[in-house]
């Protein structure tokens, strides 16, 4: 029970508190006295109350909170969700951090409210009335791409590769791009696949609008995934998610292996500088060598738009015959060649 205090009143409730505010035209502050409740600022359909959420097992947990699974009502109707909790902090060394990654999900709650794209994992809403903080997102059973390539490591198909993973986050990005949002930290671990097999872009915490943004002081950033002039000028731009997300197609096709092996970051930043590019993982079906070449030139100009790398997925890579199917797809043919010369023969017998 949360009880809120006025001089010699204390209500059970924040709603009973502004109640009383707004019945007894009170002034909020006794040395204002136009400082009455007049015009009530209806509540958002992405604002909730914690009583509207219930919170089932943990999925992950993490330094400054946690997420878990649970369930949301909105509307009156029951839906799954996860939901991203802030770690109430008592350590006051630790409060700045703490305040750091109270501001980052707030900042994310903010920029995902606003998209709405199968590829794109959804934003419910928040809750702020009182602590932990919560932000409620639409529940990803299966998982990110990185995790699913490991557990079925040499099992996933090329078509679903290209289709799935490689297509799904490209029309992902591109929708991002389209409303002017830069992602930042595009990676396989960070789009989560549904069991139906539907990427979807997740961890908008460093995500800023524009289409330019230049970091301010020092802070951590994924070396691996991150464009050469970026990693000199700290300046992103759309081409450096562009950048990203040709790492993501390596880590596809090298079934979610590390990206420059055991280098460190610090050797891989120096090489990257310089224009060192990894090979292509073994085995990549024709097509995919290039879309990482024009993905991941050393000249921002140079490289391609996420337009240019949608449109080069669906008409020169996602039309190629699946490797793993080719056989299949041969003995379809044949059985279909045979079936078409026996209806001829038998409809010239018939005419005879």
């Amino acid at each position: 029970m949360h009880w809120y205090a006025l001089e010699d009143f204390s209500f059970p409730s924040l709603d009973d508190l502004i109640s009383y505010y707004v019945s007894s035209q009170q002034p909020i502050n006794p040395q204002v006295l136009t400082s009455v409740l007049k015009t009530p600022v209806k509540r958002q359909v992405w604002e909730f109350h914690h009583k509207d959420v219930t919170l089932k097992e943990q999925l992950g947990v993490g330094a400054f909170g946690e997420v878990r699974a649970g369930e949301v009502f909105i509307l009156g109707r029951k839906y799954e969700c996860a939901v991203k909790l802030a770690k109430k902090v008592q350590d006051e060394a630790e409060f700045a951090h703490a305040k750091e990654k109270i501001k980052e999900m707030m900042h994310e709650a903010r920029l995902m409210r606003h998209y709405d794209h199968v590829n794109i994992v959804r934003m419910y809403g928040v809750a702020v009335d009182y602590e932990p903080l919560m932000i409620i997102i639409e529940l990803v059973k299966g998982g990110s791409i990185l995790s699913d390539l490991r557990t079925r490591k040499g099992t996933v198909s090329h078509d679903e590769k290209i289709n799935c993973m490689v297509l799904g986050t490209a029309n992902g990005l591109c929708y991002l791009h389209s409303r002017g949002c830069i992602h930042r930290d595009i990676a396989a671990r960070n789009v989560l696949y549904t069991g139906t097999k539907i990427a979807k872009i997740s961890d908008f915490g460093l995500s800023r609008e524009g289409c330019i943004y230049r970091m301010k002081g020092s802070k951590k950033v994924p070396i691996k995934w991150t464009a050469p002039e970026t990693l000199s000028t700290f300046t992103y731009t759309l081409k450096t998610d562009v950048f990203a997300f040709s790492i993501l197609v390596w880590e596809v096709f090298s079934d979610g292996d590390e990206p420059y092996g055991d280098l460190s970051s610090a050797e891989t930043k120096r090489r990257v500088m310089a224009g060192y590019r990894m090979q292509p993982p073994a085995g990549c079906p024709e097509g995919i060598p290039e879309l990482m070449k024009r993905c991941w030139e050393q000249d921002p100009d140079e490289r391609w738009s996420m337009d240019d790398a949608v449109d080069f997925i669906k008409y020169r890579i996602a039309k190629l015959p699946d490797d793993d199917s080719i056989g299949e797809r041969d003995s379809r043919d044949a059985k279909a060649n045979f079936m078409m010369l026996h209806f001829a023969m038998l409809a010239f017998c018939i005419l005879q």
